[in-house]
Parts: C-alpha cells; sequence; structure tokens
C-alpha cells in the first residue's frame, strides 16, 4: 500500500464512514457494509416548575359606627348610633348604648348630663394568606435508541406562591354632641356634627329655642315644639351618606319639622336614625322618640348615627354616620418556577448493528434530546 493512500482507495470496496443525527424520533436505516456503530444520547432537560400564585388580598377594614344623638338636658334622652358593618376581624365599630332616662330637672353637677358618644372606629382589615406553591413541571423523557436507552433530566420545583396582601384600614366613628357637667342653652342654634372619615354623612342642624306648630302668632291655645335633628347615614362601600337636614324655623317661628335621619350611602350603608319631638301641650306630649341608626350591612360599610333627643326646654342634633373601611391591598404575585436538569448524556462504541437493517430511534421530549449516531470506514 502506498504511503498515504486511504484503505478504501488501496481495496476499492470499503464502505466511508459516515453520521447521522437524531433530533427527533426516527428510524436507522444501515447503510449496507456498517456492522459496528458509535452512539451518542442525551435524555430529554426537565421542564421548568409552574410559577407560584399570587398571594390573597387582604380584607376590607370594618366600618365606623354611628355616633350618638345628643340628648336633652330636660325629660328625655336620646338614643344610640348604629354600629358599622364587619370588615376585617374582628369588624365594624359600634357606637355606645344610651337609653332614653326620665330627668326631673336641670342637674348642673351631674357627671352623666347626657353625653352623646362618638361612634368606634372599625377594626382593620385582616391580611390576606399567602399564594400556594406552584407544582411541579413536565420530567423529561429518555431517549432509546439501538438498545441503550439514556434518561431524561428530572423536572424544575414549582415557584413559591406571593405574599399576602395588606388588609384595609378602618373607618372612623361618626361624631357626636360633647356637653357634660352644665346645662345647655335653650336658645340659639346647634350645629350638626360630621360624620367619619370617607363617607359618613353628617347630621343637620337644630334650633335650641322652642318654635310654634301653629303659624298664627295669636292663636289659642298656643302650642311650642322642641325637635332635634336626625342622625347623618352610615357610608355605603361605593357612596357616601347623606347628611341630614334638621327642623326649619320660619321667620315667625313656625317650626317646619324635619326629623329624618339622612339615608345610608350604596351599597350598605345603615341609614341615620329620626330625631325626636316634644311638644308643650299637653306637658310635656312626647310626639316622636328618636330611633337609633341603621346597622351597616355589608362588608366595611358603616352605621347611620342616632337620632338627636328633644325635652323642655331644649332640642339636640342627631350623631354623624360611620365612615366606610379602606380598601385592602392586592397580593403579591407568585414567584417563578426553578429549572429542570438535562438529560442523561453517554457516548457508546463499537455498538454492533445488521447491515443494511432498520432500527426505531426515540429522541426524548419535550426538549433537548438527541441521538448521534456515527461510524468508521468499514
Amino acid at each position: 500500500m502506498a504511503i498515504g493512500t486511504s484503505k478504501v482507495g488501496a481495496l476499492g470496496g470499503l464502505v466511508p464512514g459516515g453520521t447521522e443525527t437524531f433530533n427527533t424520533s426516527g428510524t436507522f436505516s444501515v447503510p449496507p457494509g456498517v456492522k459496528k456503530v458509535s452512539i451518542t444520547g442525551t435524555g430529554g432537560t426537565g421542564q421548568p416548575g409552574q410559577p407560584g400564585n399570587a398571594g390573597n388580598p387582604g380584607n376590607y377594614g370594618g366600618g365606623g359606627g354611628g355616633g350618638q344623638g345628643q340628648g336633652p338636658f330636660y325629660i328625655f334622652g336620646g338614643v344610640m348610633g348604629g354600629s358599622g358593618a364587619p370588615g376585617g376581624n374582628p369588624g365594624g365599630g359600634t357606637a355606645v348604648i344610651w337609653l332614653p332616662l326620665p330627668q326631673i330637672g336641670p342637674s348642673p353637677n351631674n357627671s352623666n348630663l347626657r353625653v352623646a358618644q362618638p361612634g368606634n372606629a372599625g377594626s382593620a382589615g385582616s391580611a390576606g394568606t399567602n399564594g400556594n406553591p406552584g407544582g411541579p413541571g413536565q420530567a423529561g423523557q429518555a431517549t432509546t435508541g439501538l438498545g441503550y436507552n439514556f434518561a431524561g433530566g428530572n423536572t424544575g420545583t414549582g415557584g413559591t406562591g406571593g405574599n399576602a396582601g395588606n388588609g384595609g384600614s378602618a373607618g372612623n366613628g361618626g361624631g357626636s354632641t360633647q356637653i357634660a357637667g352644665g346645662i345647655a342653652p335653650t336658645s340659639g342654634v346647634r350645629p350638626g356634627v360630621p360624620g367619619g372619615n370617607t363617607g359618613g354623612g353628617a347630621s343637620g342642624p337644630t334650633a335650641l329655642n322652642t318654635g310654634r306648630t301653629n303659624p298664627d302668632p295669636y292663636a289659642s291655645p298656643q302650642s311650642l315644639a322642641w325637635a332635634g335633628s336626625g342622625g347623618g347615614g352610615g357610608a355605603g362601600l361605593t357612596n357616601p351618606g347623606s347628611a341630614s337636614v334638621g327642623p326649619n324655623y320660619g321667620p315667625t317661628g313656625f317650626l317646619t319639622v324635619n326629623l329624618a335621619g339622612g339615608a345610608g350611602g350604596t351599597p350598605g350603608g345603615g341609614a341615620g336614625g329620626n330625631a325626636s319631638r316634644v311638644e308643650s301641650t299637653p306637658s310635656p306630649g312626647i310626639n316622636a322618640y328618636a330611633n337609633p341608626g341603621g346597622a351597616g350591612s355589608g362588608t366595611g360599610t358603616g352605621g347611620g348615627g342616632g337620632g338627636g333627643g328633644a325635652g323642655q326646654p331644649s332640642a339636640q342634633v342627631g350623631g354623624g354616620g360611620g365612615g366606610r373601611g379602606n380598601i385592602y391591598n392586592a397580593g403579591n404575585p407568585g414567584n417563578p418556577g426553578n429549572p429542570g436538569t438535562p438529560g442523561c448524556n453517554a457516548t457508546h462504541n463499537c455498538v454492533p448493528v445488521i447491515p443494511g437493517g432498520s432500527y426505531p430511534i426515540v429522541v426524548g421530549g419535550p426538549s433537548g434530546g438527541s441521538l448521534v449516531i456515527s461510524w468508521n470506514p468499514q
């Protein structure tokens, strides 16, 4: 054999060397004359884990309670404001109850002199819960061919869940008048009180002096009246509560009575309580007792304020409506899944094959698998 001359050229019948690569499944057809091959296989790569689920949102803050209606300083008292609806845990604010207590006469030294209390704030909403972790991805599939198996890679673990959202802050309670330890004036106009922040309705003003119920100043007998103002409406989840109007005293002293409390905001705000009214004939003639405000009827809504009291010789304003609990924060997104591992990679030499034969090749998925078959000149 001359130096530099190949075996193929010298002998004239040998099969030249070659290579065939499989990146997808197929069939290896052995060239005639080829009896041994080398194979290098790689199993499919494992897929990443699934991302974690987002954290759950926090809960609404509790709605504020309605304020108490102020009681008069003689004869007859006001009533409580309504409570706020539950929001977060433990829930909405309430107003301190008081009952209409009779009082024989003014008591300047009485420390419990019909002091109305504002509504309590609701509680802050509780946080949500963390999101669930993601599931595992798909494991890599094995690559097989010519009697050999190349294992696929492991799947990646799922991502951790997102952190929970924070709860909303609480709604404030409705306002009230604060007078104690003395005698209220019996003339002039007392302004109404504000509602709680974020949508609580205010109560209307009321005149402290008497007003005739008969517009004719010379009519006999002449009945005099004292009328409080209704409580403000509690905040709804979307719309604010309405303010009450209160009685109106005309220029001749004629009293137009408006005892109605303000409407609750929608949806779910509690209505303000109606005010009380007292007439001088008979003495005293109580025509209407004050009502408590209505409770909120949904998460985060405010309670209505209580109606104002009335008696000889004074009338008082109702309590303000409770404010809305504030909205929660959304949860944080989940974290991505972890990557999978590559499939097994190995090489085998001198693998016997039948010349002209056919061999099925399975390439592992879903990605990364392959099988390379090569042979030397034979």
